[in-house]
């Protein structure tokens, strides 16, 4: 079988070590593919080409408006090209983990044409510090929102689908799969989400509000809708060093 793991990069920060390192556990260099964003590419490409990946796996892009899926297209085409020439796509953001023990034999070994996993957000708990960069983020989390309806999404696909912005849909017959999990972190701490909010500023000429606030206040407020009910993370989840 062959794979391709797609994800877009603007920027280099606390999640892009870890992204490599995690899907490297189950995938060659070659089988990632970068859609570099063209405001930071020669950091980028320079950072990626000390990682083992070569312009292969990297494709430049430029968009100006981030928040509104101004990105869907790109996303669509580049996930379809890979599916017509019989590989299985997976497509994660740097800040999601498509998580099982051993991923790859997973996939392999799971009929289907999509499998879309059980999505779960992990979040900056009340009890909780805001994050130190200089350690691992499972030592420091330990809260999450089991989120079916935002995080449980096609991003392994044999077949094509086509998503709409954001990527938040899946065939509407296809089950939710309990053995495999979507672990998003782009909520596991306040500050942190500030931080990159101050970058994005620098790489777009246009945000959605949440990504551009340097308000914490508004922020806060933002966060508290979404964060729901908060429960421990699976103990299999907790365990694993997958951040």
């Amino acid at each position: 079988m062959k794979f391709k793991l797609i994800t877009a990069i603007d920027r280099i920060n606390y999640f892009s070590d870890n992204f490599i390192a995690y899907y490297k556990r189950f995938f060659l260099p070659e089988e990632f593919y970068f859609l570099v964003h063209k405001k930071n590419a020669h950091e980028i490409i320079s950072y990626l080409s000390k990682h083992g990946f070569t312009n292969k796996e990297i494709e430049v892009y430029d968009i100006s408006k981030f928040g509104w899926g101004e990105n869907i297209n790109k996303q669509n085409s580049i996930k379809k090209k890979f599916v017509d020439e019989g590989c299985t796509v997976l497509y994660v953001d740097q800040d999601e983990r498509i998580f099982h023990p051993d991923l790859r034999n997973y996939i392999i070994n799971t009929p289907g044409d999509w499998i879309v996993p059980t999505g779960i957000s992990l979040m900056h708990h009340d009890s909780e510090h805001p994050l130190d960069e200089t350690k691992n983020i499972l030592s420091q989390r330990s809260y999450g929102k089991l989120d079916i309806y935002w995080f449980s999404k096609t991003c392994i696909l044999r077949k094509d689908f086509e998503w709409l912005p954001g990527r938040h849909t899946k065939p509407s017959r296809t089950p939710i799969n309990p053995n495999i999990y979507l672990v998003d972190v782009g909520k596991l701490c306040k500050d942190f989400m500030l931080k990159n909010n101050e970058i994005s500023r620098k790489i777009y000429s246009s945000l959605v509000w949440r990504y551009s606030t340097n308000s914490k206040k508004d922020l806060l407020k933002a966060f508290e809708e979404h964060k729901g009910n908060l429960t421990l993370l699976p103990e299999i989840i907790k365990q694993s060093n997958l951040f």
